[in-house]
């Protein structure tokens, strides 16, 4: 067979040769071999292969064929014959008879027989009467498009007659008919769109066959698709802009309202067979051809009926679970008739039809997970077509979240199905509101079901809502364009007189396209803060749901990076930060709602290190609470801390608290569920210490003490929310105090101010524990009153001893605080900081205040004429139980204070070792107990001054009373430039408590004898033993002494203070002017130390008067109120006696010759010989008050302090350095507090590290005094010994061997 193709290789060959008469020879020999080639295989070949295989021409040589046209002419009358001639008949009039029977039969109802049986009859008719089998199949088609009652089993007599997958093919001609017949007559039928369906959801035709047969094509919809979503968002561009015509933007109105009407089907048969499919609720095949559709689901369901004859499929399969729902929780009724009308008057005339579902219908939630979920997220904004569908979905949605949220523990199940009513939520159902016409009904509804979900799954619902939702869908891009249009409408109008009025249409935006209104509403309140009220106002009209949505998108914009937060003109907080903090603590006390969002945004940006956003805790606070943090608040009201709950409430926060009782217990509650109370005042504790090192605001002080001041008012005001908010059980997750110590690095004053709570009710509950157990032994149940005292002993010892012996290894590891404990007893420190202002004092008078201002309220009803007799006895009622409760509550203080007293009277003789130095003793108790405790807040500023004066009136062992105020009051100027804004007005508080102390005893000598004179603390004399009455008595510091003393302290510190604000220095101006402003009208006290400071301060006021008018307006406030002042100022004369003064100040001069005369003549002698001769000294106290005395003689005019103030300084240091070696008489030896720690306080300071210095000489004095006192023997021959009076290497011997003594 292979041989015979070489005929055509000759062939080729001559068809390519040149023609020449040699390659004509060549071809004809070849032909020739070839020629007799075949006429020998011809007997072996057969004569079919030949004829099939061989040209004409060469068949004809080899005689197989007579002649070669004969041939071909019979060749082309076989094909005709073949292809071309009819042996069926494809049309009607061709065999009438055939196709009438044909219709007849199909035209059958019912049909008879079986699917084969009848197909068997078809193809009888086909075959005998040579019907096309096409043209049958063809008229098959077109009875099942008329007998749809029979269309299942003529498509199965389809599928027996053997069609197959030619079926598309058919189907597809038919549809072609219609596409070249669009500009001309009809539009594709129905009903062959619904065969088509038809056989697809049969399986008849494959869906992506029959797909490529339909028409328009892919790129044509997608094109018509993007035209669609830029004209969207041109008109949407166009409504938003600033339009000063109103005839354009009517017209731009129109236009959006235009695109808003959804699109027609046109001619598209790809929709419209989708649109059948769904009717037939054919899921699958609908899902398969969505999934070849060109454009996105969201723009095919604004086509014709697609998406409501989706809910109807809908409807049917959750109508089983929906009737349970409502039955069990008690669900029922339909959004009223009037929205529903409203929302389908915009909706097109609907069709449905009654078809079988294919799915099983859901009768449970966990059913939900699969079509109906896939249904509803392919519906997605287009479920606003149906709001019956949406309320029957939001109330199987809240019932779900509801018995989801009410379990502990949650399975796999509760879960899935959890995470499955997020998908609808955020693909489906919020889309769908921002397209319902604006009705409360669907927000509220709406509500109940995303309530039960988590804060931050319901903040990451609004986001993809906000983010997503808005940017993809083009009529959510159109809605959206018409909501921003309208809210700017709005707040351009909103005032306070028009909130009733504007805020009705607000809220009405806002029930459906929260996120959108509110995004320019926001936006407006950072730029104008006086629509913070109005706004607050408004959201009254708001549903739950739209206030939710308003703290997300305060919190989002809140944690907007690109927003600064610093105002970098004048180093503060940027204007919008605090407008929203204002708004947010407006909103959060007026309304209810989540705020746990709000807590742990601010926990996280602590987390972050980041405080700024710290003034909305604190706006949230002070309003939800009414607990507020002021530095400017009257004595009363800083006593009134101190006092009963009810006391805080009135006369401290003026009626906040009760009046905030609701929103308070709110906001506990929110922080107990968050379980953040507790980890946000610690986080504060730590970030106030690290604002200092914050980065990027180096150089700005004024706005790190603003930063450190707001995180320290943060954390009291959180404490005192604490503490009038949680009992014992809910500080349960509060750390052990050693915890907050070791593991969360909580600072002393920090911890134990967070501790102090819980100590305290523990030692309530133990004392109430151990009183029953007590009257449980009584017949009458009555205690007495020392045993109920000596209970509360035994109570706070049970408590605090575990506290101490689990925290004392903390403490103690500090390099620092082991310091103190050689000096005190941990006693003593556990003491103090458990104390509080309530332990220590009854504000007597403060409690008399409110109860004569509530008699005078009822004094005031009787004259009310407008009121009835029974409004009037009601409200008489209520004031008179409140002043029952107040005096209860001051009694029940009186009996808690003689408690604690009793405590610290038993507990005193053991916290001062007689081992330690006093000297040493009072640096450590400042540098670690009132330092750190009086800059803590202004009621323990107070505290710390009424603890000194507890300690010195419990006579304590080894305290020295007068040499503590005398710490307190040297070298002021350190700690004013250290001080924060608020640090400097509360230890003006507390130096201000401190004067109103010694001014006291200053100011009578019978109340200093009754309250001084027999006191150790002020004993003047260190070494000496005081047992004797003989001996006490010169160790007493006199009256007149005192007030000597009084007087240095004064010119101290006005001293250090005009130093300070001639210093240029801002920060120590600023807090100097607070420190002067806060110590009124107990200093200055002396008239020409008043007028001189008074000087130094209007000067300051007229120099930064242009340049810093913030510190300009503190010294014109300090003036205004110096002058109100000036009429209790005191002369020096009335001050102290001068005269005296100067008799002793003479008598020192002589004394001080007579020693520099023996100290020569102790300078020839041995250094080891004794001098006998006695040196009489002055007293300590006279020392204290001569330091200034030359220079008041010298300087009385008031105006040149500062020059005298610069003598003093000089002659107080020659004084310091005599009165150490000189001034001792036979019998005593005392010890000069004030001026050698004046001389050597800079070196103390640097050894003890405090925030007050203390003389060597002293230090030295003291730790022999302590050596002496523990031997007898020695302590007499001191007593015997004179004092040497020796040259400054003598003396400096001497303090050598002291201090190896000891």
């Amino acid at each position: 067979m292979a041989s015979l193709d070489i005929e055509t290789l000759f062939n080729e060959q001559n068809n390519n040769s040149d023609g020449s008469a040699e390659n004509e020879v060549k071809w004809s020999k070849q032909r020739e071999t070839f020629m007799k080639l075949l006429s020998n295989l011809e007997k072996e070949l057969e004569c079919e292969v030949l004829t099939e295989r061989l040209e004409l021409d060469t068949l004809e040589s080899l005689g197989q064929i007579k002649s070669t046209d004969m041939f071909q002419k019979r060749y082309v009358k076989t094909r005709t014959k073949l292809f071309y001639k009819q042996n069926k008949f494809n049309m009607l009039r061709e065999e009438n008879e055939g196709y009438s029977k044909l219709i007849t039969e199909l035209n059958q109802d019912p049909m008879p027989g079986s699917p084969s049986q009848f197909t068997c009859n078809l193809k009888s008719l086909v075959g005998k009467f040579n019907l096309d089998p096409n043209r049958v199949i063809d008229i098959l088609l077109e009875v099942i498009e008329c007998q749809t009652q029979n269309k299942k089993f003529l498509i199965q007599v389809m599928r027996e007659f053997g069609v197959g997958s030619n079926i598309s093919q058919f189907l597809g001609f038919k549809l072609q008919h219609f596409k070249s017949m669009i500009n001309v007559t009809r539009k594709t039928p129905e009903s062959l769109l619904q065969v088509t369906a038809m056989l697809i959801s049969e399986g008849a035709v494959i869906c992506s066959d029959m797909y490529a047969q339909l028409t328009p094509a892919d790129k044509e919809m997608n094109e018509s698709y993007k035209k669609y979503v830029i004209n969207c968002r041109q008109a949407a561009r166009k409504l938003t802009a600033v339009v000063l015509s109103e005839t354009v933007a009517e017209e731009n109105a129109k236009e959006v309202q235009s695109l808003q009407v959804p699109p027609e089907f046109g001619d598209n048969q790809k929709l419209g067979v989708l649109q059948q499919l769904v009717l037939m609720g054919d899921w699958e095949h609908v899902n398969e051809m969505l999934e070849l559709l060109p454009i996105p689901c969201s723009y095919v369901m604004s086509f014709g009926d697609i998406a409501y004859n989706l809910c109807q499929m809908i409807h049917k399969l959750i109508d089983p679970l929906y009737k349970r729902v409502c039955k069990e929780f008690g669900l029922g009724g339909l959004p009223p008739a009037s929205v529903v009308a409203s929302q389908q008057q915009s909706s097109p005339p609907l069709k449905t039809k009654e078809t079988e579902s294919p799915f099983k219908p859901v009768t449970d939630f966990g059913d939900l997970h699969g079509e109906v979920a896939d249904m509803l997220m392919t519906l997605g904004a287009s479920l606003s077509e149906d709001p019956i569908l949406f309320v029957k979905l939001a109330r199987m949605a809240t019932a779900s979240l509801k018995e989801s949220s009410e379990k502990a523990e949650k399975g796999p199940c509760e879960r899935k199905v959890s995470q499955t009513w997020l998908k609808i939520l955020d693909c489906c159902m919020l889309p769908a509101l921002s397209l319902m016409n604006a009705s409360c009904f669907y927000s509220e509804l709406l509500w109940g079901a995303v309530q039960y979900l988590p804060y931050h799954d319901r903040y990451h619902l609004y986001y993809l809502w906000k983010s997503q939702v808005y940017a993809s869908d083009p009529l959510l891009i159109l809605k959206k364009a018409e909501v921003v249009d309208r809210i700017k409408y709005l707040m351009k109008r909103l005032t306070k007189d028009t909130v009733k009025s504007i805020g009705r249409h607000i809220a009405k935006l806002a029930f459906c396209n929260p996120l959108v209104a509110f995004d320019h509403v926001i936006a407006q309140l950072q730029k104008y803060d006086n629509l913070n009220g109005p706004m607050a106002d408004v959201l009254k009209l708001f549903s739950q749901l739209s206030i939710d949505i308003m703290i997300y998108t305060l919190v989002e914009e809140l944690g907007n990076p690109a927003k600064e937060k610093i105002n970098q003109a004048n180093a503060s907080l940027s204007p919008w930060l605090n407008s929203l903090a204002v708004f947010i603590g407006l909103i959060c006390k007026k309304y209810v709602f989540d705020t746990a969002g709000l807590l742990q945004y601010i926990a996280n940006q602590l987390k972050a290190e980041r405080n700024f956003d710290l003034v909305i805790l604190k706006e949230l606070l002070s309003k939800m609470s009414g607990v507020t943090v002021f530095e400017d608040i009257t004595n009363d009201e800083l006593f009134a801390l101190g006092g009963g709950e009810l006391l805080k409430s009135e006369a401290a926060y003026q009626g906040q608290v009760r009046a905030c009782q609701k929103s308070s217990k709110r906001l506990k509650d929110t922080m107990v569920e968050l379980n953040i109370a507790f980890p946000l005042c610690m986080l504060l504790s730590n970030h106030r210490n690290s604002v200092v090192f914050k980065e990027g605001l180096e150089g700005h002080l004024k706005l790190i003490g603003s930063l450190y001041d707001q995180s320290q008012d943060c954390l009291v005001q959180m404490l005192e929310f604490l503490d009038l908010s949680q009992n014992l059980d809910e500080m349960a997750s509060l750390p052990a105090f050693d915890a907050l110590l070791g593991n969360y690095g909580l600072s002393p004053d920090a911890a134990f101010s967070l501790s102090r709570i819980k100590f305290q009710r523990q030692i309530n509950l133990k004392f109430e524990e151990m009183k029953q157990e007590e009257r449980a032994k009584t017949e009458d149940g009555k205690l007495a009153d020392r045993i109920v005292v000596k209970k509360y002993k035994e109570a706070v010892d049970a408590v605090m001893e575990s506290v101490m012996t689990a925290s004392l290894p903390v403490l103690q590891s500090d390099p620092c605080t082991s310091l103190l404990f050689d000096h005190v007893t941990p006693q003593f420190y556990f003491t103090f900081w458990s104390l509080s202002l309530y332990d220590i004092r009854v504000p007597v008078d403060v409690y008399d205040k409110e109860a004569n201002k509530l008699n005078n309220q009822k004094t005031a009803i009787d004259a009310r004429s407008d009121w009835s007799d029974s409004k009037k006895t009601k409200e008489k009622d209520k004031l008179s139980a409140m002043v029952d409760k107040l005096k209860e509550e001051q009694q029940k203080q009186l009996d808690h204070v003689t408690r604690v007293m009793f405590r610290l009277k038993s507990e005193s003789k053991h916290w001062f070792p007689n081992k330690t130095a006093k000297s040493e003793c009072i640096v450590r108790i400042q540098q670690f107990c009132l330092y750190q405790r009086c800059l803590f807040s202004a009621s323990d500023a107070v505290f710390c001054a009424l603890f000194i004066k507890i300690i010195h009136s419990l006579q304590a062992v080894n305290f020295s009373t007068i040499l503590c105020f005398d710490r307190v009051f040297s070298d002021l100027i350190y700690n004013v430039a250290s001080f924060t804004e608020n640090e400097a007005s509360r230890y003006g508080r507390f130096l201000y408590s401190m004067w109103e102390i010694i001014l006291k005893w200053h100011s009578d000598k019978a109340i200093y004898d009754k309250e001084c004179s027999n006191y150790p603390g002020f004993f003047m004399t260190i070494r000496k033993d005081t047992s004797s009455a003989a001996n006490k008595s010169e160790a007493i510091l006199e009256y007149e002494n005192f007030r000597h003393v009084c007087y240095k302290w004064q010119f101290k510190v006005a001293r250090d203070l005009i130093q300070c604000l001639e210093s240029g220095d801002y920060i120590q101006t600023r807090n100097t002017v607070i420190l002067l402003t806060r110590m009124l009208p107990y200093f200055p006290k002396v008239a020409h130390l008043a007028a001189a400071i008074e000087k130094r301060v209007d000067k300051v006021r007229l120099d930064e008067k242009d340049s810093r008018p913030d510190l300009s307006s503190l010294c014109m406030a300090y003036v205004v109120k110096m002058k109100t002042q000036k009429s209790k100022l005191m002369a020096e004369e009335q001050f102290h006696d001068k005269s005296d003064r100067m008799k002793k100040q003479e008598k020192m001069k002589q004394n001080e010759a007579t020693i520099k005369r023996e100290t020569q003549k102790a300078a020839s002698t041995s250094r080891s010989s004794s001098v006998q001769k006695e040196t009489s000294a002055d007293s300590s106290s006279s020392k204290l008050a001569n330091g200034s005395a030359s220079s008041s003689s010298k300087r009385p005019a008031a105006a040149d302090l500062a020059s005298g103030a610069s003598a003093n300084g000089t002659e107080k240091g020659s004084s310091g350095g005599s009165s150490s070696s000189t001034t001792a008489d036979s019998k005593k030896r005392k010890v000069d507090k004030t001026s050698d720690a004046t001389t050597h306080s800079s070196k103390q300071e640097t050894k003890a590290a405090a925030p007050t210095k203390v003389s060597s000489s002293s230090r030295a004095n003291s730790r022999e005094n302590s050596t002496d006192s523990s031997s007898p023997a020695r302590k007499r021959k001191h007593e015997d010994k004179k004092i040497e009076p020796v040259d400054d290497a003598a003396r400096k011997s001497k303090r050598k061997a002291a201090k190896d003594d000891a």
